[in-house]
């Protein structure tokens, strides 16, 4: 038995209790020891007792209210451990809070004791946790959590490994990868269970391999979905993308990517030329490695035909007209339709001719005896752009002759 300080009530100060000691420890029958409390109250309020096994306190146990002038108190508790206590008095003008003690439970003989001395080794491909038996630790599990408050209240990122095992080893494999995880041992006695100490250990950094099986589809307008296969760890992506494979290899002149950020196996691409082949591949990383998929290639469909617009024709004379228009997507050549009539026009019939076939300007002077003055004549131009063509709308003239 040990006896530190008196067991008597003494005047303190306003504020927080002082001289918080441990007066006794008696070990019990039960392994446990009996632990008296004694301290100075302030006598200016209700007071709360508080007892972890944590230095900071972050989860604890109490006991209160206790009277304004109580000065002492008793707790069974685990043999051979540390303890961290203090007294919080709620006074008129607040909470005050005494130094804290820290202490250790004497050993008595046969008691059940949690497990100490815990070691983590990271290796390539998982962590070995070892640690010393405490006094009757008959078998174990081993809990982890990546935040301290999850492993202490067993919740949240908290999950235990290998309960049951009854050696003080253990391999914690498929672990989240790069990370900081907080762990302890629980250990069971016959009568009694109990924790060891926090520690902590970063997890072995993320193993990495690049997207493969990188693929394309074509969508309407010129646009294109890309799916790949994902990596071990690819964080993010990006699809790279380039006119020929230099400049794809060498992030260089018509390089450019895409999609950058994605965390999945698929991204739609747009803004693309339409009808033009593209060398691609996909780089994904996890922060600390990075790499590339294979290439591949695909060509974009050809786009819809813009045919020319905002027509104009101009009476020059009683056998010439200047034609105009505006051209929309690049032509080879042109063609200016003329009909007496919008049928004739549009079904090639009858009344319909063309002129200046083959130009590439977009103006075309038709001189011709086919026109008569005062007549209406309906027209429009055709493009053609190779595997592409289309005609313009049609607009109308009146031969008014000089």
């Amino acid at each position: 038995m040990g006896v530190i300080g008196s067991k008597s009530a003494q005047a303190a100060p306003a504020g927080a209790a002082q001289n918080l000691q441990v007066y006794d420890q008696n070990c019990l029958s039960n392994g446990m020891v009996q632990v008296v409390f004694v301290w100075n109250p302030s006598s200016q309020g209700s007071q709360w007792f508080d007892i972890t096994r944590l230095a900071n306190f972050s989860a604890y146990g109490n006991q209160g209210p206790l009277p304004a002038q109580a000065y002492y108190t008793d707790w069974n508790l685990e043999s051979n451990t540390t303890f961290y206590v203090r007294i919080t008095t709620f006074t008129a003008q607040g909470p005050r809070v005494s130094d804290t003690l820290q202490f250790k439970t004497q050993t008595c003989a046969g008691a059940f004791t949690p497990p100490s001395n815990l070691d983590a080794d990271v290796l390539d491909d998982y962590v070995n946790i070892d640690w010393d038996a405490g006094n009757g630790n008959l078998y174990y599990c081993v809990d982890t959590a990546f935040l301290q408050a999850h492993l202490l209240n067993l919740n949240g990122s908290w999950r235990n490994w290998g309960c049951g095992t009854t050696a003080t080893t253990l391999n914690l494999e498929d672990l989240a990868c790069g990370t900081l995880h907080y762990y302890r041992v629980w250990a069971a006695g016959n009568e009694k269970t109990g924790y060891s100490g926090v520690d902590s250990f970063v997890s072995p950094d993320c193993a990495f391999s690049p997207p493969s099986d990188p693929d394309a589809t074509l969508l309407a307008n010129g646009n294109v979905r890309v799916t790949w296969d994902a990596g071990q760890n690819n964080f993010f992506v990006c699809i790279d993308l380039a006119l020929s494979q230099e400049d794809l290899e060498d992030l260089e002149d018509t390089w450019t990517n895409a999609g950058c950020g994605s965390k999945g196996t698929t991204v739609d691409l747009t803004g693309l030329a339409c009808g033009t082949t593209y060398h691609y591949r996909i780089w994904a990383t996890n922060f600390s490695d990075a790499g590339y998929s294979g290439t591949d290639t695909f060509t974009t469909a050809v786009c819809d035909f813009e045919p020319p617009d905002d027509l104009e024709a101009t009476v020059i004379d009683a056998d010439t007209v200047r034609f105009e228009w505006d051209e929309q997507d690049p032509a080879l050549w042109f063609c200016v339709d003329i009909a007496g009539s919008q049928s004739d026009l549009l079904n090639f019939e009858d009344s319909w001719t063309n002129f200046d076939c083959g130009g590439a300007d977009e103006m075309a002077e038709v001189t011709s005896d086919y026109f008569d003055c005062g007549e209406t004549y309906w027209w429009r131009v055709f493009a053609y752009a190779g595997n592409q063509s289309g005609h313009s709308d049609v607009e109308s003239f009146v031969m008014d002759c000089p």
